[in-house]
């Protein structure tokens, strides 16, 4: 498409050939956004801003539905920063967290280590929408 002028208005600028991008899904928008570690900061930040006594209460009830943590590994797709494998980490559950921005995985591995549960979750890079986790297990 061509246009003529400039963002000003000015009709006496030269005809300028407006060159579009291509189309970027809504996968590479998400992928784009999610490896900036600033993203993840503020996400965790507003997310840890919450009640910690209502998300006890959340991951008791989690807890109660996902069964016995003898049972194997749970999967945290999507996993940001570990807050979920953490608080199933609290209640005895073995976790393998897994994440496609590397951003979010180096916030994980903090808050993991941070809090003492680096033998209870596992962390991975994977793309979300191709898991190396088999179906049903």
């Amino acid at each position: 498409m061509r246009r003529r002028g400039c963002l000003c208005g000015d009709p006496d600028w030269p005809t300028i050939p407006r060159v579009d991008p291509p189309p970027a899904t809504g996968t590479d928008i998400v992928a784009d956004t999610l490896r900036e570690r600033s993203v993840h900061d503020q996400w965790e930040g507003r997310y840890r801003a919450r009640s910690d006594a209502h998300r006890r209460r959340l991951f008791d009830f989690v807890a109660s539905q996902v069964g016995d943590p003898a049972a194997g590994p749970v999967l945290d797709a999507g996993c940001g920063p570990a807050v979920h494998a953490i608080e199933l980490a609290r209640r005895g559950f073995t976790v393998l967290g897994i994440d496609s921005s590397p951003a979010a995985l180096e916030l994980a591995h903090e808050n993991v280590g941070d809090a003492g549960y680096s033998d209870k979750i596992s962390l991975q890079l994977e793309d979300l929408l191709q898991l190396s986790v088999a179906d049903g297990s």
